[in-house]
């Protein structure tokens, strides 16, 4: 359980990520163009990978699991099928990805649609 990295999405802007040594936190700010937002911090320096350049140097020890992430992209994509009886496109895990479908569904519930 110490290994797991559980991710809660909190609607509409926060996202806690949990995990042992590594508690991140994604909060999403609201259009900046608002004027009920306060003044956003200065940007960082951008830093612009190329397509073959690794994570690791730039960002540290996360890299270095972005990295191996990414060299896998090409076999995920391989066995990316549409599951029979489903409509054309990926199919999401039933269960895994439950987060991800419920991520899509509750934008869609909320925000007008035109």
């Amino acid at each position: 359980m110490m290994l797991d990295s559980i991710q809660y999405f909190l609607f509409p802007n926060f996202c806690p990520w949990f995990g042992e040594g590594l508690p991140l936190t994604y909060p999403f700010r609201p259009n900046a163009d608002s004027p009920d937002n306060a003044p956003a911090p200065p940007a960082p320096k951008m830093v612009k990978l190329g397509p073959n350049q690794p994570f690791e140097p730039v960002i540290g020890a996360m890299g270095t699991i972005f990295d191996q992430d990414d060299a896998n992209i090409p076999n995920v994509q391989l066995g990316l099928k549409t599951w029979p009886g489903d409509s054309a496109g990926a199919t999401l895990a039933r269960y895994q990805e439950s987060r991800i479908r419920h991520f899509h569904h509750v934008p869609a519930k909320v925000i007008p649609q035109p």
